[in-house]
């Protein structure tokens, strides 16, 4: 990756990016929906986001939803019983084999492990 500049205009742009992403990071979304959206190329915003935020569009959106689940079963009751798959959907994943996969590489963890330590 060359040398990247971001001009205020540009940097903008990038911000409400980001602050779409927050409000809709429980959707299915993907990089270049988003670059459509914001009538971006998805290399640019890729390249832009990651300057300016230290971490691609990707990254960011796995880490919040991450996040998310981390806050989800620190707060769900526990006399609730275990609903894994459920957690993924809510959180935009499609099936509840790919939810359980992210957390597993992204964590090094089950998703019953985490629940059993919190």
């Amino acid at each position: 990756m060359g040398f990247i500049t971001v001009d205020k205009e540009s940097w903008e742009k990038i911000v409400v990016v980001k602050e779409y992403i927050d409000e809709n990071f429980c959707k299915d979304l993907n990089v270049t929906e988003i670059a459509e959206k914001f009538g971006l190329n998805p290399k640019v915003l890729t390249e832009r986001f990651a300057y300016c935020f230290g971490v691609t569009v990707k990254k960011y959106i796995l880490d919040k939803k991450r996040y998310k689940f981390m806050e989800m079963i620190r707060e769900r009751n526990p006399k609730t019983p275990l609903n894994i798959s459920g957690y993924g959907y809510e959180l935009g994943f499609n099936s509840s084999a790919s939810f359980r996969n992210f957390i597993k590489r992204s964590t090094g963890k089950t998703c019953t492990e985490l629940m059993d330590e919190i």
